[in-house]
């Protein structure tokens, strides 16, 4: 997988995590989002800039990790938050699913409403 790099004042960074394996993007709007096995880095920009969105006005420490296979057409999408949130969605690339606003709008379906 190519990665991308960028400003940390522009965007977040994405790097590899060695011990883990996976392709993260850190200090994103209070949270963390991890990729792994996405396809390119422009979807991983456009996945995060989507859920940098979801998330923009919510409070506490989110993290968000979406991990794909070579040998399925579904990825694994994990969301956890305060107060022990958490909750899993397999995301179906024959349900459009693997789509950033697609992803965006699952996301937000099982988070909480934020709070005004």
């Amino acid at each position: 997988m190519t990665l991308w790099l960028a400003h940390p004042a522009l965007r977040p960074i994405c790097t590899r995590d060695e011990q883990s394996g996976l392709d993260k993007i850190a200090d994103v709007m209070g949270g963390t989002i991890e990729l792994q096995n996405l396809g390119d880095a422009q979807l991983c920009r456009d996945v995060t800039a989507h859920l940098e969105h979801a998330f923009s006005e919510r409070q506490g420490e989110w993290r968000v990790s979406i991990a794909g296979s070579r040998a399925a057409e579904t990825w694994d999408l994990r969301v956890e938050g305060q107060n022990g949130f958490e909750r899993s969605y397999t995301l179906s690339t024959a349900a459009g699913e693997h789509e950033p606003a697609a992803i965006r709008a699952l996301v937000l379906k099982l988070v909480p409403p934020a709070k005004p």
